[in-house]
């Protein structure tokens, strides 16, 4: 299993956790990314990195300007970036996309690719405001079947 989170615990101060069944490291830093490896738990990784590490790369490229929350879930929604990627036959390939606006607590989230994100405010929903929507609807463009689809015949 491979855990990755990252967080923001001040203006200028992020916190990213590596978890696996055998270890978490907690990595601090200005300005972080992460995609589907591990940095300090090397041990854990898949044997090939190299679309995991390209994928860093076009994050990083992106990351040093100053992007509205709506342009962020842009970065990691559109396949023109170079994050979005549908290789689901191999289990590579992204379901859903969520960016998160430390300051104002506001979050976008959708699923497939180039979805229109559904926005919300983190901090109402958690004082207690219902969601405007109770499910998200999304296209994952593939013919592979998911473990929770019914087969057909």
């Amino acid at each position: 299993m491979h855990l990755t989170i990252h967080f923001m615990i001040e203006v200028g101060m992020q916190l990213l956790w590596e978890a696996s069944g055998r270890g978490v490291r907690v990595l601090r830093g200005a300005t972080m990314a992460c995609t589907n490896h591990f940095h300090e738990l090397v041990e854990e990784n898949r044997h090939y990195l190299v679309e995991s590490t390209e994928r860093l790369e076009n994050i990083r490229n992106q990351i040093d300007q100053a992007l509205s929350i709506r342009d962020s879930y842009q970065v990691f929604n559109d396949p023109a970036y170079g994050v979005f990627k549908e290789d689901y036959k191999n289990s590579a390939g992204t379901l859903h996309t969520v960016a998160y606006e430390p300051h104002t607590l506001q979050v976008a989230v959708g699923i497939g690719r180039s979805a229109e994100p559904f926005t919300f405010s983190f901090k109402e929903w958690i004082e207690g405001k219902p969601l405007d929507k109770s499910y998200l609807k999304g296209i994952i463009h593939t013919t592979e079947e998911f473990p929770f689809e019914e087969t057909k015949h």
